[in-house]
């Protein structure tokens, strides 16, 4: 009997852990104002969220009164909830190349407002509330429940949507129209909504740029800026569905992500001095940026899925932290120096003037690496021991990287220098040596 509870007490725990990890990490808080909360399913205590912090598929997430929160998907979709609403991640699939597959949402009460990243296809996001549901195809909405009814009003886009009770008489709410559905009655006709309407949703479920600000110094958020491009550069922020053009001493954050071309180069310097060096073919992603204002530790996470890169880090202090995750590594700096050469099965980082610490994501197997040593992590859970650095090799780095701290000497596209002290960042598409965002020292 005694084995069979043993038995009964193990299976219960590996479901459990099987559970709690099945579940998909698919966007991050990227704004919290007051006492918003989150629980898992049905089962699990609700916790207080933070910026920062990420959301997965089958969270439940509250806000109370006075109170409001913003959410990025990781297809760069928006979610944002007004004061006093609840809504669940029913559904969130992302492909490899962060498109989004499906996605559903179901709004328990409240007010949310959706701003639907495009996709070529059919519609694939969904919301739904106690009476009714809706399609959403590339959009900005406001849908809320109060009072047994829906509403929904489209800035942008279009939503089709129907009664539970009645899924034959669904109706199309377009760009610049509202429409309401009662308990116990088919949608009524959209109709032109009042601006006086739009003005009360957007400040529902805005976050004022003040307070955005003001959070943002409590939090110590650091920001890094565009200091030097050559070639072609893209960006994407956090709420903007597309890749675009990167440009001179545009400021980045949490959140943004960055890719070269063949041809591009890119050199991102940190309000804290520490600078992030791109090659051609790369592709990078500012995971988590943040600072003590009290003792200037700090939090530097980064995210490399392919390419080449180089760090340069002041020596670490008390309790920071730099670290890049690649496809099989989290790959740590003490200072100064890490090269990372990101392939999809395996990294190899070299480090200079000072050590670092490569671990395995597959088998967390951890090596502590030596100034003037390398080592290489693979998808099959092997991280090499560290080994000292040869003459070729660092004549190599010398070839890929060049002779100085930045990525001077290269040729623009019009074969120049690439450097024009008159650009600040308005169209050039040079290099330039701005020492802060203006461009200014």
């Amino acid at each position: 009997m005694r084995n069979i509870v043993l038995v009964a007490t193990v299976l219960l725990a590996i479901s459990c852990l099987v559970s709690s990890g099945s579940a998909e990490e698919v966007g991050t808080y990227t704004y919290v104002e007051g006492r918003v909360d989150s629980r898992h399913g049905e089962t699990e205590s609700a916790m207080p969220v933070t910026i920062g912090e990420k959301v997965y598929v089958g969270d439940i997430i509250r806000t109370k009164s006075f109170s409001k929160a913003e959410v990025v998907f990781n297809d760069r979709s928006v979610l944002r909830l007004a004061p006093k609403t609840s809504v669940l991640i029913e559904e969130y699939s992302i492909n490899e190349g962060l498109k989004r597959e499906k996605a559903s949402l179901k709004l328990f009460r409240g007010k949310i407002r959706t701003i639907v990243s495009k996709i070529s296809g059919p519609t694939n996001f969904f919301i739904n509330t106690p009476n009714a549901s809706g399609s959403v195809k590339g959009s900005d909405i406001v849908t809320f429940y109060q009072a047994a009814r829906t509403g929904i009003l489209v800035k942008e886009g279009c939503l089709s949507a129907y009664n539970n009770l009645f899924p034959d008489q669904a109706v199309t709410v377009r760009k610049g129209d509202v429409s309401f559905i009662s308990i116990d009655s088919p949608p009524q006709t959209p109709r032109s909504y009042l601006d006086v309407e739009m003005q009360l949703h957007e400040k529902d479920t805005s976050a004022p740029e003040i307070k955005k600000r003001r959070q943002k110094e409590l939090l110590t958020t650091m920001e890094g800026w565009v200091v030097k491009r050559d070639g072609d550069v893209n960006v994407r922020q956090i709420g903007e569905a597309d890749w675009r053009e990167a440009r001179l001493n545009e400021t980045l954050g949490e959140g943004s992500e960055i890719r070269t071309k063949e041809n591009g180069n890119l050199e991102i310097r940190l309000d804290n001095g520490n600078v992030i060096t791109l090659r051609p073919n790369t592709q990078l992603l500012l995971t988590k940026l943040r600072r003590d204002p009290k003792t200037n530790e700090y939090e530097s996470f980064l995210e490399a899925k392919f390419g080449k890169l180089k760090v340069v880090v002041e020596k670490l202090e008390g309790n920071s932290k730099f670290e890049v995750k690649t496809p099989t590594a989290v790959c740590g700096i003490r200072g100064t120096i890490m090269y990372l050469d990101v392939l999809p099965t395996i990294t190899k980082a070299f480090y200079e003037g000072g050590g670092g610490i490569i671990t395995n994501l597959i088998s967390n197997m951890v090596k502590t690496v030596e100034a003037g040593q390398n080592s290489s992590s693979d998808a099959n859970g092997n991280t090499t021991d560290p080994t000292d650095t040869t003459n070729d090799e660092r004549n190599n780095l010398d070839e890929t990287w060049g002779s100085g701290e930045g990525i001077e000497g290269y040729s623009s596209p019009d074969g120049g220098t690439g450097y024009d002290p008159t650009d600040y960042g308005t169209g050039g598409t040079g290099t330039t040596a701005g020492t802060g965002p203006a461009g200014g020292n």
